[in-house]
């Protein structure tokens, strides 16, 4: 009896150890060059445009790490999906284009840019050459921006086995690291540990200068927590960690403040209640009931906890009221997009012609350096071009991620492109893709919804 017992014993334990074995493995199907990248720009490029130096340093990084895997990027080009690439093409072709000079006859055409030729010819310059981009160092800027998110995919191991689980758990990874330091900022005093200036204090920014980006990547790396915990690296004994890491960033994403931010965890929210709907359909009716009355007394705790604490209570008192002048912004944008229509201002020039439109009766004692809309930013910037090319990501991305639901993975591939919906989403009221942080994270979506030939999976998995 007690050489059985001792037997069981043994046996779990190296079942436990070959279960920490696997996760501790699983990051290296993604490459030491990508984890390092991937590390240093959510750690370095979460300012967005008012930090160029930071954002240099990123883009500098991606390209060294582009330079050291070129032996192997004649693989990867091959692995990478057709229609991918050519998206990718696309996206890079576009600024390039809006910074090609244009002949005096040409550009003087474009919708627009009366101003523009009304100043050269101040200064005697009305014959010179000029791009479609009114602001051609900007647009270069905005296609610099674009190199990190070219190296993630570059640089990822396209077909390879547990490549996409991996890519999971290092946004778990990087989730865990961003509650930790914005728990560390609000016991600082002053806002000593926060890497950007912010605006209002008591919001857990972690390494972001945008407490709605923030928020969004832990909705991110709570769809990827519930991925995981679907996928192979869901051992017995790892699934709780997985679930409890979800539990995490949802509170992380309530601790931010952001409004968008907490509404679209309704998403992985709704997702993981299906799952658990679906497991709960294997047992009768007395565990049902044993659990639907456990979820409302938790839900009531929850809202009492709203009611109680502080910094909980805060977002819940920012949905009080939704006025703010986001719309009045919107409107403004549209005679800008009218304006420009339909080759655009060009990339990163939002800044520079908005002022323009900006009606009297809207003027916001600061500058309004972003649309608060990305659509009706692309619109501005890129004209219909612009408009396409977002509409050609999203139709592709929804026919491969359509094509995997029946894929042994489609777990994986759900929650990431869970995770992609929700940075589509808080576009249209925020610009969650203006920074190298989340670039690179939505490149790391990209990689996991795509990077998958379909293949049959069991229909009975969850």
């Amino acid at each position: 009896m007690g050489y059985s017992a001792g037997r069981s014993r043994s046996h779990k334990r190296k079942s436990a150890d070959a279960e920490l074995l696997n996760l501790r493995q699983a990051p290296g199907q993604l490459g030491v060059v990508l984890l390092a990248l991937a590390f240093f720009a959510f750690v370095m490029g979460g300012g967005g445009s008012r930090y160029a130096l930071a954002n240099l340093l990123v883009q500098i990084a991606a390209l060294g790490a582009m330079a050291f895997a070129i032996p192997h990027f004649r693989k990867s080009l091959g692995d990478m999906p057709r229609g991918l690439l050519l998206l990718v093409v696309c996206s890079f072709l576009l600024p390039l284009l809006q910074i090609v000079p244009l002949p005096p006859a040409l550009w003087q055409a474009l919708p627009g840019r009366e101003l523009v030729a009304e100043s050269l010819e101040l200064i005697g310059q009305s014959a010179a050459w000029f791009p479609l981009s009114v602001d051609y160092g900007r647009t270069l800027v905005a296609m610099a921006s674009l190199v990190p998110v070219l190296a993630i995919l570059l640089l990822y191991p396209w077909g390879k086995e547990g490549a996409a689980e991996a890519a999971l758990l290092l946004i778990v990874v990087l989730g865990w690291l961003n509650f930790a330091f914005g728990a560390l900022q609000l016991f600082a005093p002053q806002n000593a540990l926060n890497p950007y200036p912010v605006r209002d204090g008591g919001r857990l920014y972690g390494f972001f200068a945008n407490h709605n980006s923030s928020g969004l990547f832990f909705v991110i790396a709570l769809c990827a927590a519930i991925g995981a915990a679907r996928s192979s690296l869901a051992t017995p004994a790892l699934r709780p960690f997985f679930w409890g890491s979800g539990a995490i960033f949802a509170l992380g994403a309530v601790l931010t403040n952001s409004r968008s931010s907490t509404a679209l965890l309704l998403l992985p929210l709704a997702l993981a209640g299906w799952i658990g709907w679906k497991k709960l359909a294997r047992f009768g009716g007395k565990v049902r009931m044993a659990v639907a009355v456990a979820a409302v007394v938790s839900l009531g705790a929850m809202a009492l906890l709203f009611t109680q604490n502080s910094r909980l209570g805060a977002t819940a008192s920012r949905f009080a009221t939704l006025e703010d002048h986001r719309p009045e912004i919107w409107t403004d944008s549209l005679v800008s997009i009218e304006r420009f229509f339909p080759f655009g201002s060009g990339l990163g020039t939002f800044r520079d012609v908005f002022p323009v439109d900006e009606s009297l009766e809207y003027v916001l004692a600061g500058q309004a350096g972003r649309a608060h809309n990305d659509y009706l930013e692309i619109a501005i910037e890129a004209g219909i071009f612009g408009l396409l090319l977002v509409a050609a990501w999203g139709v592709w991305l929804a026919i491969k991620v359509f094509a995997a639901r029946n894929d042994k993975h489609w777990p994986v591939v759900q929650a990431a492109a869970i995770g992609f919906l929700c940075i589509a989403a808080q576009s249209l009221i925020d610009y969650p893709l203006r920074n190298q942080a989340m670039l690179c994270i939505a490149g790391l979506l990209i990689a996991v919804m795509v990077g998958r030939e379909p293949a049959k999976r069991d229909r009975n998995a969850t």
